[in-house]
């Protein structure tokens, strides 16, 4: 996953580590999520927004 975030961002390493973190922190939360709340709605509307976060960052 992390690599893959690498190789698409033409950033300079440091601020392209940044992001990785971010997305990690994201994805760990998202996970805690999914464990605490079994709502299927929710968790897609969740999902949806950090996919979208993640196209804000990538792009």
């Amino acid at each position: 996953m992390s690599l893959l975030v690498m190789s698409l961002c033409p950033m300079s390493h440091l601020s392209s580590m940044k992001m990785v973190l971010r997305l990690e922190k994201a994805m760990l939360r998202t996970k805690q999520m999914i464990i605490s709340q079994r709502h299927t709605t929710m968790w897609c509307w969740r999902m949806k927004h950090l996919l979208l976060m993640m196209e804000r960052m990538i792009w």
